[in-house]
């Protein structure tokens, strides 16, 4: 694969991927491409949901993406509060789907025409054995963009004892934001409506990325959350919704509004995954969901090596009197039960991802998973100064002794913004070249995105039309299909 490729779409415009941005010691690290991720975390059979040693939360040189410092909590908390609902899930470190789907290609969009295939023949594996993948977009969209791959799209692979289709291209819907005013109500009913008439082939799930109200209109009293409910079950496949900021703690009665949240949309996939009645096409392919047991809006599962993980992250990180420090400079736990909920939801955020990637480690060294060729993030808030704690602390998993992570993509997909946006910040900041920040439109302005990705070799995803974006030389494709709408009143 190409070391440098493609432009970024606004709202910055960043710089190419080039081989001055890895250490040279590290370039042939993907000469074993077989090999299994090795000793990233020890796993265990049962997760502590807040890390006892955490991993550190800063890089050896943190970058900053404000002047502003990114406070992190003097010390772990050793326990949290806890808000479990009644029930108690199932962690499994395999969380393969428990059937294959059906092995038909995914169909071209009939107005566009047909694309010509690669101008070299695939080799070796998405994740390249030299360099670094292209994460930025293959091409800006256009009137009239190119259909053929920038570069030649490298292959898969896979773990032998893992049956994988060879042909599939899978993918899901995803959405955010919404609804805010009684007019998107309806707006995103009509939405739901069009995924059932408009299904595209091989799409699994759906996943909302959290802000289902505006609580000056609604004051987050419980029938906004049944009615988000209903309104999310009439779509034709399991979502997944995970809490913003208006969800819960923008609200009159934080705590309250999240119990709310907790019960009435975590496990919504339930409603068709556990459901003896559920009927599935043959192209779709019931998950296996695994939840956090503190923190039941964290969930993570896989499919064909991608690893799917939740976080529960807004960006409104507390501000805490300064008669509350302690002479050190710290803030002693029950100081402020604000600030303690933020650093015990914080710490299980970390912990959750942790464990998720040690799981997977786990099921791949046993053969039960294939070789993780991707990890895919859901969260709601932006990355700022207030939210970049996280992602410092989980970069060490890609940073480990196992040098085949160091360029494993990962694909960061929230709201909070309100506008589409590819974000290079972290990417550049904390010299991660690997990393993709994809922000949604708000789902007044636009349809639902469709994010595919490719796990035939031979098949890589391409662009088709306008609105279409291609990461990772061909690996992933999300589609904002009609883009943003006129804003109405």
């Amino acid at each position: 694969a190409a070391v440098a490729v493609g432009l970024v779409v606004p709202r910055s415009v960043g710089n190419a991927i080039t081989a001055a941005d890895t250490d040279p010691s590290t370039s042939n690290a993907f000469q074993d491409s077989g090999g299994t991720l090795g000793p990233l975390i020890e796993s265990s059979s049962a997760p502590s949901m807040v890390a006892s040693s955490p991993p550190s939360l800063a890089p050896s040189t943190p970058p900053s993406i404000s002047e502003e410092p990114s406070i992190a909590p003097s010390t772990t908390p050793t326990s949290v509060p806890s808000r479990l609902p009644s029930r108690t899930p199932t962690i499994s470190p395999s969380n393969e789907a428990t059937k294959a789907p059906s092995a038909s290609a995914t169909p071209t969009v009939s107005a566009a025409p047909s694309v010509p295939p690669p101008s070299q023949t695939p080799t070796a594996s998405f994740v390249p054995t030299t360099g670094l993948p292209s994460l930025l977009p293959s091409q800006l969209p256009s009137k009239s963009p190119s259909l053929a791959p920038t570069t030649a799209a490298p292959s898969l692979s896979a773990v032998p004892s893992v049956s994988v289709a060879a042909d599939e291209t899978f993918g899901f819907y995803l959405m955010g934001d919404i609804p805010y005013a009684p007019w998107e109500e309806g707006m995103l009913n009509d939405q739901i409506a069009n995924i059932t008439k408009t299904r595209r082939l091989n799409t699994h799930f759906t996943v909302h990325v959290g802000d289902i109200q505006k609580p000056a209109r609604t004051s987050c009293v419980p029938n906004t959350y049944t009615k988000m409910h209903r309104a999310l079950v009439k779509g034709p496949l399991p979502t997944f919704v995970v809490p913003g900021d208006n969800d819960w703690f923008d609200c009159p009665e934080p705590e309250e509004s999240l119990e709310l949240f907790r019960d009435t949309l975590t496990y919504l996939e339930d409603d068709w995954y556990a459901s003896p009645s559920t009927v599935f096409p043959d192209d779709v392919v019931r998950m296996m969901v695994s939840h956090n047991e503190e923190y039941p809006e964290l969930f993570t599962f896989t499919h064909h090596g991608i690893l799917f993980v939740s976080i529960h992250l807004i960006d409104t990180k507390p501000t805490v009197d300064s008669d509350k420090f302690d002479d050190d400079g710290s803030i002693p736990e029950g100081a402020d039960p604000v600030w303690d909920e933020w650093t015990h939801r914080m710490a299980a955020n970390i912990d959750w991802f942790w464990k998720a990637m040690g799981d997977y480690a786990t099921a791949e060294g046993n053969g039960s998973a294939p070789q993780l060729k991707a990890v895919v993030m859901f969260g709601h808030g932006q990355i700022s100064a207030d939210t970049k704690e996280f992602f410092q602390a989980i970069r060490p998993a890609f940073f480990s002794s196992n040098p085949r992570l160091i360029t494993l993509p990962i694909l960061y997909l929230h709201g909070d913004g309100h506008k589409w946006d590819i974000d290079d910040r972290i990417r550049n900041q904390l010299s991660w070249p690997s990393f993709l920040d994809v922000q949604v439109d708000q789902g007044a302005f636009a349809d639902p995105c469709i994010v595919e990705i490719a796990t035939n070799p031979n098949t890589p995803l391409t662009v088709e039309y306008e609105n279409q974006y291609v990461f990772v030389d061909g690996l992933f494709r999300i589609d904002r299909q009609r883009g943003r709408y006129p804003a109405r009143g």
